[in-house]
């Protein structure tokens, strides 16, 4: 599963949109990545750049916020004990699939 600081509304646009066959879940206020230390808020000349190129993340993420969770992989297992956890620092990164998968794997 996923969790998003979207809307429910556009998280099941962006689901549809990406045909993810897992559930995307929304976490408003991004109180979820707040609470587990992984939140932030991007600098003010990045939210003028992207509202110039026609991003606004007030109007897509509940309640009006623009606060966002770092690109965080959470690996859980069958007794809610948390197994693997990678958290990137820089927010246009992301973890390399075959690394997921071997996380997975090692549940087994």
């Amino acid at each position: 599963m996923a969790v998003s600081t979207q809307t429910p509304d556009e998280s099941l646009s962006t689901a549809d949109k990406a045909r993810l066959d897992f559930t995307v879940l929304s976490a408003p206020a991004s109180r979820l990545a707040t609470q587990i230390g992984i939140g932030f808020q991007q600098a003010d000349e990045v939210f003028a750049a992207q509202r110039r190129v026609g991003l606004d993340l007030a109007l897509f993420n509940a309640e009006e916020q623009t606060h966002l969770p770092g690109p965080t992989v959470l690996v859980v297992d069958e007794d809610h004990t948390l197994r693997f956890v990678d958290v990137q620092p820089d927010y246009t990164a992301r973890i390399e699939i075959a690394d997921i998968f071997t996380a997975l794997h090692d549940l087994t």
